[in-house]
């Protein structure tokens, strides 16, 4: 319902409207609705930017605040090489997650291949990530516990071309901008945006993912809310 409240105005926009913002420095601005049985209800917000610099170099840099429980950071770097069919493209991430009430985070590194064409996206690639135990510091034994390799992945499939002014994605992968999760706990998404405006997109994200700290040995699942702003400049 969210979503196609959201959609429902988009009907008569223009063709002069430029879809997405992919093409264009933009920031998102959203506001967050979480529930799972580690953190019961939290509300909170994150901010997103990105920036294409040129045809083969692109940014995506964003900040969530969750809780206050929650904290996470993330920085992507991606070349880009544009096909006749698509684009190919790179993916160098740095991502930090702190879990305030705990004392403990995650810091994950990682780089994946990706392909993107009007309907379809799709990654792969490895990450690494260390555990992170903030109360003993940095430099104590035994605070920073770190895995071996872990595959990450991420599909997802567009209802109508990418350039289009609104447009309906839903997919799964076992991470996103401000989390990473092991293969075999994957996150679930639907999302839709639409061009309001020649500035302005509103966006709303639904993701269900297994739960729990780490998501060790759980049975329930968790699910997060997203709905805000994007302004093109």
């Amino acid at each position: 319902m969210l979503l196609l409240g959201m959609l429902l105005p988009c009907a008569d926009i223009s063709a002069r409207q430029r879809g997405p913002a992919r093409n264009h420095y933009s920031i998102s601005v959203l506001g967050v609705y979480d529930h799972s049985r580690t953190f019961a209800n939290q509300g909170g917000f994150d901010i997103a930017g990105h920036m294409p610099f040129n045809t083969y170099v692109e940014a995506d840099a964003g900040f969530e605040f969750l809780g206050p429980q929650i904290l996470a950071g993330t920085f992507i770097a991606r070349p880009k090489l544009p096909l006749r069919t698509g684009e190919l493209f790179v993916d160098a991430a740095i991502h930090l997650r702190a879990f305030n009430r705990f004392g403990i985070g995650t810091f994950s590194a990682g780089g994946s291949l990706g392909y993107r064409m009007d309907y379809v996206s799709v990654q792969l690639g490895v990450q690494r990530m260390s555990i992170l135990d903030f109360q003993k510091g940095s430099e104590s034994a035994g605070s920073n516990i770190s895995e071996p390799l872990n595959l990450i992945f991420r599909l997802a499939v567009n209802v109508r071309p990418a350039t289009s002014p609104w447009n309906i994605s839903l997919g799964a992968g076992n991470f996103t901008l401000y989390q990473y999760e092991r293969i075999y706990y994957p996150i679930f998404f639907i999302g839709g945006h639409c061009d309001v405006t020649d500035h302005f997109t509103a966006q709303a994200k639904v993701e269900l993912k297994p739960s729990g700290m780490f998501n060790m040995t759980t049975h329930f699942n968790e699910m997060s809310v997203r709905a805000g702003i994007t302004y093109r400049f």
